[in-house]
């Protein structure tokens, strides 16, 4: 816990990659960004479950989050070992399952080295 509502989501970003593993933030909103030293110049941008299939082995698909005008929701280059906060206009909450990016969608960056940010969430 980081005080008494906030909640700290460890992210890894491995070296040689722009996309995390997925990580589960659920109902919780995202309300900053916690930025490991050394980061590599790129923004942060989101990719959000959209689909599982059933079966036998379910099958995910994750597309990036945009907002209602079509824009990919984008945290600007942000320095490395600092605390980034998001507007509250920003809707980042009920995600529930996600990916974390280095960059945006369409020219992601390759992180150089293994990198773990902390989404910082709050019950929405």
């Amino acid at each position: 816990m980081y005080g008494n509502t906030r909640t700290l989501v460890p992210v890894l970003i491995g070296s040689g990659t722009a996309l995390s593993a997925e990580v589960t933030v659920g109902a919780k909103r995202i309300v900053g960004v916690q930025m490991p030293a050394g980061w590599d110049a790129a923004g942060i941008t989101f990719a959000a479950l959209t689909r599982q299939t059933s079966g036998a082995v379910p099958t995910l698909t994750f597309a990036k989050v945009q907002d209602a005008g079509g824009t990919e929701v984008l945290i600007t280059t942000p320095v490395a070992d600092t605390y980034v906060a998001i507007a509250p206009t920003v809707a980042l909450y009920g995600l529930g399952r996600i990916k974390v990016r280095s960059g945006i969608a369409a020219t992601p960056v390759n992180q150089t080295a293994d990198r773990v940010l902390y989404l910082v969430c709050v019950d929405y």
